[in-house]
């Protein structure tokens, strides 16, 4: 199929204002409110619960393809069972799910394209402090560890 063909096909199919290569996701962000609560992206959608301060906080939002590190298993995909649970897929508005903290063995899964493993919950909370910062300015007060190097 020739250029001019998949443009045609892309006009139609999205209208003149849309994009071919850019994936499309719903944003809870303050920065996406002008947008109307939608971002678009390269990379993927992603929708989150978290447990802050003992109360429950959900977010939808783009992450960045560069971000998505390492490849097949990305930080930011990561769930922490009791502390946070992560979905992040590759179609349009696919992050509508709607996510839990879960507590007990396993974290719920919502997409099996990602596996989650548990991380440490400090490295999860430095990650999430960064992304966090860049994505909607929150900085996450958590309980206190231990940050006592014993090696």
């Amino acid at each position: 199929m020739d250029k001019t063909r998949i443009l045609i096909v892309c006009f139609a199919v999205l209208g003149f204002g849309g994009g071919c290569d850019g994936l499309l996701c719903n944003c809870t962000t303050s920065q996406c409110e002008k947008n109307g609560y939608r971002c678009e992206t390269t990379g993927a959608c992603m929708a989150s619960a978290s447990l802050i301060d003992g109360q429950e906080q959900h977010m939808r939002t783009c992450i960045d393809k560069e971000k998505l590190v390492p490849p097949g298993q990305p930080f930011f995909c990561l769930s922490v069972e009791g502390l946070l649970n992560i979905h992040c897929c590759y179609t349009d508005y696919c992050n509508s799910v709607d996510l839990k903290v879960t507590s007990g063995l396993g974290a719920q899964r919502y997409n099996d394209e990602q596996p989650q493993y548990p991380v440490f919950p400090k490295l999860l909370k430095i990650l999430l402090r960064k992304y966090n910062s860049q994505a909607n300015k929150i900085v996450l007060n958590g309980p206190a560890t231990n940050t006592s190097d014993t090696a």
